[in-house]
């Protein structure tokens, strides 16, 4: 037997095991067990579905960034740490005085 087909033979035999002991046990401990395997599953679906969007969205958001970057790179000017958007200037590239607003 390859290894695929071993190890869905022994995840069925883990199954049928969990599923005679369940039978076994008693009513109060089986719904004890079982709002616990559902708790666990719901945590660890969470954590799986959480882990995937958290990728997807750390991948968008560094997309994002480097089209900001761009962006102010190739729309106005850098005074050492200082960026002048073209915007912001006359058009005979003087910057703007502010508005004194008494």
């Amino acid at each position: 037997m390859s290894l695929i087909e071993k190890s869905i033979a022994l995840t069925i035999a883990a199954a049928c095991l969990v599923m005679l002991v369940r039978l076994m046990i008693g009513a109060r401990r089986r719904n004890r067990l079982d709002s616990t395997v559902l708790g666990n599953w719901h945590r660890a679906s969470t954590w799986v579905v959480k882990t995937w969007r958290w990728r997807v969205s750390s991948k968008k958001a560094a997309k994002e960034a480097q089209a900001v970057i761009n962006r102010a790179r190739t729309r106005g000017d850098w005074d050492g740490n200082v960026f002048r958007p073209k915007s912001f200037q006359k058009p005979d590239n003087k910057p703007r005085k502010p508005v004194d607003r008494d």
